[in-house]
């Protein structure tokens, strides 16, 4: 299943997605909301077309604004992340997302071995009472970056959650997006697809570089041929909706 990640749009207008999804039939294309319920505009955007969301598939993108997965239980940070999943559960029950996209980390690291052991403390209390299972992301960029390429796949490896691989994230880390997918096959339900420069994390548009959408559809199809796929973009592209017609279809062909 091809998903679009609402993070393109404000949180008052993430129904704007359905001018892609109507493009599409159902059982090709689905919606993976990024939650901002720190917004008023986004729990009442959600609320008004609840009906509307029940007739896609959904996934869930965790709370991320003013929020820090790694952070100490006890701190204002902490308090605030847990309580933005709390309240997420409303949405859950509802709309039955598949899985909840988890990053363990939102700032640049610090003590890296205290912030690891924090962000697996944080997702086992978050997962004990979650309605949706989580699933862990490759998150950061450079210096936001809590693992390298082989703590990463070790970290996911000795955890029963499974995985979601971003590929610009990949990219800009430089790791080896062979090597990651093959060695976490078995885990991975789902990828963000966006691409950037190599360097910055700038989820770009895959028509910057079809070749390289290409690239990585040859290693989906022949490692992880049923995980989810989620075309994930900047804010750039809200009003842009025809480009992003034309990269599902483009996807579309490539995986036939």
């Amino acid at each position: 299943m091809i998903y679009i990640s609402t993070n393109m749009y404000k949180p008052e207008s993430v129904m704007s997605v359905t001018k892609i999804l109507d493009h599409f039939s159902k059982d090709e294309i689905g919606i993976e909301l990024f939650i901002f319920n720190n917004s008023e505009d986004f729990i009442r955007e959600v609320n008004e077309n609840i009906d509307r969301l029940k007739e896609y598939s959904i996934t869930f993108h965790g709370p991320y604004l003013q929020t820090d997965h790694s952070a100490p239980k006890g701190s204002d940070l902490y308090d605030r992340t847990i309580e933005l999943y709390k309240q997420s559960l409303e949405f859950d029950k509802a709309l039955k997302p598949k899985y909840i996209v988890f990053h363990t980390n939102n700032k640049i690291i610090e003590d890296k071995e205290e912030m690891i052991k924090n962000a697996f403390k944080n997702l086992d209390e978050i997962k004990g009472w979650s309605n949706t299972p989580l699933v862990i992301e490759n998150a950061g960029v450079g210096k936001n970056s809590l693992f390298d390429e082989e703590e990463f796949i070790k970290a996911i490896q000795n955890r029963e959650e499974n995985t979601l691989i971003d590929i610009g994230h990949v990219k800009a880390n430089g790791w080896d997006l062979e090597n990651v997918i093959e060695n976490l096959k078995d885990k991975i339900v789902s990828y963000h697809i966006h691409t950037n420069d190599g360097k910055h994390d700038q989820h770009l548009s895959v028509s910057e570089d079809y070749d390289e959408l290409k690239s990585f559809v040859k290693l989906y199809k022949k490692y992880t041929p049923n995980a989810d796929l989620v075309l994930e973009y900047n804010s750039t592209y809200e009003g842009k909706e025809s480009l992003v017609v034309e990269d599902v279809k483009e996807l579309l062909e490539d995986l036939k």
